[in-house]
Protein backbone atom coordinates (compact mmCIF):
# COMPACT_ATOMS: atom_id res chain seq x y z
CA UNK A 1 0.00 0.00 0.00
CA UNK A 2 3.04 2.43 0.99
CA UNK A 3 4.14 1.75 -2.63
CA UNK A 4 0.98 2.95 -4.56
CA UNK A 5 1.01 6.21 -2.56
CA UNK A 6 4.46 7.04 -3.73
CA UNK A 7 3.50 6.25 -7.19
CA UNK A 8 0.50 8.41 -6.89
CA UNK A 9 2.70 11.23 -4.96
CA UNK A 10 5.46 10.95 -7.65
CA UNK A 11 2.52 11.10 -10.89
CA UNK A 12 1.22 14.49 -8.71
CA UNK A 13 4.76 15.95 -8.15
CA UNK A 14 5.58 15.28 -12.44
CA UNK A 15 1.54 16.64 -13.23
CA UNK A 16 2.44 20.01 -11.12
CA UNK A 17 5.70 20.55 -12.94
CA UNK A 18 7.88 20.14 -9.85
CA UNK A 19 10.05 17.15 -11.28
CA UNK A 20 10.87 17.22 -14.85
CA UNK A 21 10.92 14.15 -17.00
CA UNK A 22 13.17 13.39 -20.42
CA UNK A 23 11.07 12.35 -22.95
CA UNK A 24 12.67 9.33 -24.87
CA UNK A 25 14.08 11.20 -28.55
CA UNK A 26 13.96 14.30 -27.72
CA UNK A 27 17.66 16.57 -28.21
CA UNK A 28 19.17 18.61 -25.47
CA UNK A 29 19.45 22.09 -26.69
CA UNK A 30 23.06 22.46 -28.01
CA UNK A 31 25.23 24.75 -25.89
CA UNK A 32 26.18 28.71 -26.90
CA UNK A 33 29.72 28.56 -28.95
CA UNK A 34 32.38 29.32 -26.45
CA UNK A 35 33.67 32.83 -26.96
CA UNK A 36 36.55 33.75 -28.97
CA UNK A 37 40.22 33.58 -27.38
CA UNK A 38 41.32 36.97 -26.56
CA UNK A 39 45.27 37.36 -28.41
CA UNK A 40 47.65 36.53 -26.00
CA UNK A 41 49.74 39.68 -24.87
CA UNK A 42 52.68 37.73 -26.98
CA UNK A 43 50.86 37.60 -30.04
CA UNK A 44 49.47 41.19 -29.68
CA UNK A 45 53.35 42.41 -29.04
CA UNK A 46 54.91 40.31 -31.69
CA UNK A 47 53.12 40.50 -35.08
CA UNK A 48 54.32 37.11 -36.39
CA UNK A 49 53.85 35.02 -33.29
CA UNK A 50 50.85 33.51 -34.80
CA UNK A 51 52.62 32.45 -38.05
CA UNK A 52 54.63 30.04 -36.30
CA UNK A 53 54.42 26.78 -36.20
CA UNK A 54 53.25 24.86 -33.48
CA UNK A 55 56.04 23.52 -32.04
CA UNK A 56 58.24 27.03 -31.94
CA UNK A 57 54.89 28.72 -30.04
CA UNK A 58 55.14 25.87 -27.27
CA UNK A 59 59.17 26.14 -26.93
CA UNK A 60 58.95 29.77 -26.76
CA UNK A 61 62.42 29.90 -28.51
CA UNK A 62 64.34 29.41 -31.44
CA UNK A 63 67.66 28.19 -32.16
CA UNK A 64 69.92 30.24 -34.33
CA UNK A 65 73.54 28.70 -35.72
CA UNK A 66 76.46 31.41 -35.36
CA UNK A 67 79.57 30.86 -36.76
CA UNK A 68 83.09 33.22 -36.88
CA UNK A 69 82.25 34.41 -40.71
CA UNK A 70 82.79 38.90 -39.95
CA UNK A 71 80.84 41.02 -40.65
CA UNK A 72 77.38 38.92 -40.75
CA UNK A 73 78.73 36.84 -36.96
CA UNK A 74 81.92 38.46 -35.05
CA UNK A 75 82.65 35.96 -32.00
CA UNK A 76 85.00 37.08 -29.15
CA UNK A 77 87.21 33.75 -27.78
CA UNK A 78 85.31 31.08 -26.46
CA UNK A 79 82.31 32.51 -27.78
CA UNK A 80 81.58 35.10 -25.06
CA UNK A 81 80.29 37.92 -26.90
CA UNK A 82 78.32 37.44 -30.45
CA UNK A 83 77.67 40.92 -32.35
CA UNK A 84 78.18 41.66 -36.22
CA UNK A 85 74.97 41.97 -38.83
CA UNK A 86 73.32 38.67 -37.98
CA UNK A 87 72.65 39.77 -34.81
CA UNK A 88 70.74 43.19 -35.59
CA UNK A 89 68.63 40.72 -37.91
CA UNK A 90 68.28 37.86 -35.07
CA UNK A 91 66.96 40.80 -32.80
CA UNK A 92 63.91 41.89 -35.65
CA UNK A 93 63.50 38.23 -35.68
CA UNK A 94 62.63 38.42 -31.88
CA UNK A 95 60.46 41.19 -32.17
CA UNK A 96 58.53 40.35 -34.75
CA UNK A 97 57.83 36.71 -33.06
CA UNK A 98 57.84 37.20 -29.41
CA UNK A 99 60.29 34.40 -28.85
CA UNK A 100 63.40 34.06 -27.14
CA UNK A 101 67.07 33.18 -29.00
CA UNK A 102 69.20 30.10 -27.93
CA UNK A 103 72.40 30.58 -29.74
CA UNK A 104 74.60 27.30 -30.75
CA UNK A 105 78.34 28.49 -32.21
CA UNK A 106 79.04 26.00 -35.26
CA UNK A 107 82.59 25.45 -36.52
CA UNK A 108 81.54 26.11 -40.16
CA UNK A 109 78.81 25.39 -43.29
CA UNK A 110 78.96 21.23 -42.79
CA UNK A 111 78.75 21.43 -39.19
CA UNK A 112 76.11 24.28 -39.40
CA UNK A 113 74.10 22.20 -42.50
CA UNK A 114 74.12 19.16 -40.08
CA UNK A 115 72.60 20.99 -36.80
CA UNK A 116 69.53 21.67 -38.91
CA UNK A 117 69.17 18.30 -40.31
CA UNK A 118 69.19 16.79 -36.81
CA UNK A 119 67.31 19.58 -35.27
CA UNK A 120 69.84 20.54 -32.94
CA UNK A 121 69.18 24.39 -34.47
CA UNK A 122 66.33 26.05 -36.22
CA UNK A 123 67.96 28.78 -38.45
CA UNK A 124 71.40 30.02 -39.57
CA UNK A 125 70.92 33.20 -41.27
CA UNK A 126 74.05 32.41 -43.00
CA UNK A 127 74.29 33.69 -45.53
CA UNK A 128 75.25 30.94 -48.03
CA UNK A 129 75.29 30.15 -51.15
CA UNK A 130 71.51 29.35 -52.52
CA UNK A 131 72.23 26.74 -54.81
CA UNK A 132 69.73 24.62 -56.49
CA UNK A 133 71.34 21.70 -54.56
CA UNK A 134 70.81 22.82 -51.70
CA UNK A 135 67.18 24.28 -52.27
CA UNK A 136 65.87 20.55 -52.99
CA UNK A 137 67.24 20.04 -49.47
CA UNK A 138 66.44 23.22 -47.45
CA UNK A 139 64.19 26.26 -47.65
CA UNK A 140 66.52 29.29 -48.28
CA UNK A 141 65.67 32.98 -48.33
CA UNK A 142 68.17 35.18 -50.98
CA UNK A 143 68.37 38.60 -49.36
CA UNK A 144 71.67 39.71 -50.18
CA UNK A 145 74.73 39.10 -52.94
CA UNK A 146 78.06 38.95 -52.70
CA UNK A 147 81.41 38.78 -55.10
CA UNK A 148 84.09 36.33 -54.74
CA UNK A 149 87.54 38.29 -53.95
CA UNK A 150 91.00 37.75 -52.44
CA UNK A 151 92.18 39.35 -49.52
CA UNK A 152 95.98 40.03 -49.03
CA UNK A 153 98.59 41.16 -47.11
CA UNK A 154 100.11 44.32 -47.13
CA UNK A 155 103.52 42.94 -46.61
CA UNK A 156 103.52 39.91 -48.48
CA UNK A 157 104.65 38.50 -51.93
CA UNK A 158 101.53 39.67 -53.24
CA UNK A 159 100.85 42.87 -51.96
CA UNK A 160 101.48 45.07 -55.51
CA UNK A 161 98.77 43.09 -56.82
CA UNK A 162 96.45 45.38 -59.06
CA UNK A 163 94.24 42.59 -60.35
CA UNK A 164 93.20 39.26 -59.90
CA UNK A 165 95.58 37.83 -61.88
CA UNK A 166 98.10 38.99 -60.40
CA UNK A 167 97.34 36.67 -57.97
CA UNK A 168 97.90 33.23 -60.31
CA UNK A 169 100.21 30.94 -59.10
CA UNK A 170 99.33 31.92 -55.40
CA UNK A 171 98.47 29.76 -52.51
CA UNK A 172 94.58 30.98 -51.53
CA UNK A 173 92.65 29.96 -48.96
CA UNK A 174 88.20 28.91 -48.55
CA UNK A 175 86.20 28.07 -46.52
CA UNK A 176 85.59 24.35 -45.96
CA UNK A 177 82.08 23.44 -48.19
CA UNK A 178 81.77 26.72 -49.17
CA UNK A 179 81.52 27.75 -52.81
CA UNK A 180 84.75 29.51 -52.74
CA UNK A 181 86.27 26.58 -54.02
CA UNK A 182 84.70 26.07 -57.05
CA UNK A 183 85.19 29.94 -57.66
CA UNK A 184 89.28 29.71 -57.31
CA UNK A 185 89.08 26.60 -59.54
CA UNK A 186 87.11 28.59 -62.37
CA UNK A 187 89.96 31.52 -61.28
CA UNK A 188 93.25 28.81 -62.12
CA UNK A 189 91.37 27.76 -65.62
CA UNK A 190 91.03 31.90 -66.27
CA UNK A 191 95.20 31.90 -65.33
CA UNK A 192 96.19 28.66 -67.58
CA UNK A 193 93.96 30.39 -70.11
CA UNK A 194 96.13 33.01 -70.25
CA UNK A 195 99.17 31.14 -70.16
CA UNK A 196 99.93 31.32 -65.93
CA UNK A 197 100.17 28.93 -63.69
CA UNK A 198 96.85 27.89 -61.61
CA UNK A 199 96.31 28.51 -58.27
CA UNK A 200 96.82 26.41 -55.44
CA UNK A 201 94.34 26.10 -52.93
CA UNK A 202 93.99 25.33 -49.17
CA UNK A 203 90.54 24.58 -46.97
CA UNK A 204 90.17 26.48 -43.57
CA UNK A 205 87.36 26.17 -40.95
CA UNK A 206 86.64 30.18 -40.79
CA UNK A 207 87.46 33.46 -41.37
CA UNK A 208 90.25 34.12 -38.02
CA UNK A 209 91.66 30.74 -38.95
CA UNK A 210 92.84 32.00 -42.87
CA UNK A 211 93.48 35.34 -41.48
CA UNK A 212 96.35 33.36 -39.04
CA UNK A 213 97.69 31.42 -42.00
CA UNK A 214 97.72 34.51 -43.78
CA UNK A 215 99.84 36.57 -40.92
CA UNK A 216 101.94 32.88 -40.94
CA UNK A 217 102.45 33.36 -44.77
CA UNK A 218 101.10 29.56 -44.96
CA UNK A 219 98.62 30.85 -47.84
CA UNK A 220 99.43 34.06 -49.84
CA UNK A 221 95.54 35.13 -50.30
CA UNK A 222 92.27 34.70 -48.27
CA UNK A 223 89.39 33.31 -50.86
CA UNK A 224 86.49 34.96 -49.35
CA UNK A 225 83.20 36.94 -50.12
CA UNK A 226 83.38 40.64 -51.07
CA UNK A 227 81.30 41.07 -47.74
CA UNK A 228 84.36 39.48 -45.76
CA UNK A 229 86.83 40.86 -47.35
CA UNK A 230 85.48 44.65 -46.99
CA UNK A 231 84.88 44.14 -43.28
CA UNK A 232 88.66 42.77 -43.11
CA UNK A 233 89.94 45.83 -44.23
CA UNK A 234 87.91 47.81 -42.15
CA UNK A 235 88.75 46.57 -39.32
CA UNK A 236 92.01 46.31 -40.10
CA UNK A 237 93.09 48.30 -43.15
CA UNK A 238 97.03 48.71 -42.61
CA UNK A 239 97.12 45.07 -42.85
CA UNK A 240 94.86 44.29 -45.60
CA UNK A 241 93.91 45.01 -48.86
CA UNK A 242 91.66 42.72 -51.62
CA UNK A 243 90.77 42.25 -54.81
CA UNK A 244 87.91 40.69 -56.45
CA UNK A 245 87.79 37.96 -58.73
CA UNK A 246 86.46 39.87 -61.47
CA UNK A 247 86.18 43.85 -61.13
CA UNK A 248 83.10 43.60 -63.31
CA UNK A 249 80.60 42.03 -61.14
CA UNK A 250 80.47 39.40 -63.81
CA UNK A 251 77.74 36.53 -62.86
CA UNK A 252 80.23 33.71 -62.65
CA UNK A 253 81.30 34.96 -59.47
CA UNK A 254 78.99 36.75 -58.06
CA UNK A 255 76.53 34.55 -55.83
CA UNK A 256 73.18 34.55 -54.35
CA UNK A 257 73.38 33.99 -49.95
CA UNK A 258 70.89 33.35 -48.12
CA UNK A 259 69.11 32.38 -44.87
CA UNK A 260 68.58 28.66 -44.81
CA UNK A 261 66.11 26.46 -42.57
CA UNK A 262 64.85 22.84 -43.22
CA UNK A 263 62.14 22.48 -45.51
CA UNK A 264 60.36 20.80 -42.51
CA UNK A 265 60.30 23.03 -40.35
CA UNK A 266 57.77 25.51 -41.79
CA UNK A 267 59.91 28.67 -41.15
CA UNK A 268 60.36 29.50 -44.42
CA UNK A 269 57.55 31.49 -45.69
CA UNK A 270 58.01 32.92 -41.83
CA UNK A 271 61.48 34.00 -42.18
CA UNK A 272 60.22 35.84 -45.74
CA UNK A 273 57.98 37.77 -44.03
CA UNK A 274 60.48 39.11 -41.55
CA UNK A 275 62.78 39.90 -44.17
CA UNK A 276 60.16 41.46 -46.38
CA UNK A 277 59.09 44.28 -43.70
CA UNK A 278 62.48 44.71 -43.36
CA UNK A 279 62.88 45.94 -46.77
CA UNK A 280 59.98 47.46 -46.72
CA UNK A 281 60.47 49.80 -43.63
CA UNK A 282 64.33 50.78 -44.55
CA UNK A 283 65.88 48.78 -42.09
CA UNK A 284 67.38 46.82 -44.59
CA UNK A 285 68.86 49.10 -46.77
CA UNK A 286 70.08 51.10 -43.75
CA UNK A 287 72.44 47.88 -42.13
CA UNK A 288 73.84 47.35 -45.52
CA UNK A 289 74.65 50.73 -45.76
CA UNK A 290 75.98 50.55 -41.78
CA UNK A 291 78.01 47.81 -42.60
CA UNK A 292 79.63 48.60 -46.28
CA UNK A 293 77.59 46.34 -48.07
CA UNK A 294 75.16 48.83 -49.48
CA UNK A 295 76.78 47.87 -53.12
CA UNK A 296 75.46 44.19 -52.21
CA UNK A 297 71.77 44.72 -51.58
CA UNK A 298 69.38 43.02 -53.74
CA UNK A 299 65.73 44.57 -54.60
CA UNK A 300 63.61 42.18 -53.20
CA UNK A 301 64.08 38.96 -50.80
CA UNK A 302 62.91 35.30 -52.63
CA UNK A 303 62.37 32.51 -51.01
CA UNK A 304 64.11 29.61 -52.89
CA UNK A 305 65.40 31.64 -56.37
Amino acid sequence: MARNVGIKRLTALVAAGVLAVPVLGACAPEPAPAPAPEPTETAAAAPLFDMLPTKYQDAGKLIFVHSNRPPYDVITEGGGTITGLNSEIEARFLEMLGVEAEPIILAGLPEALTALNSSRADIWLGPIDATPERQEEFDMVWWVQSRASFVISKTGEYADAESSLDLCGATISFLNGSRTELFIDAFSETCVGEGLPPAEKIALNDTPASLLALQAGRIDAMGTTQATAVDTVNRAGDEYTYVNIAEDGSDEFTTKLAVVVTKESGLGPVVLEIFESMFADGTYTRLLDEYGLGDLSVDKPVLNP
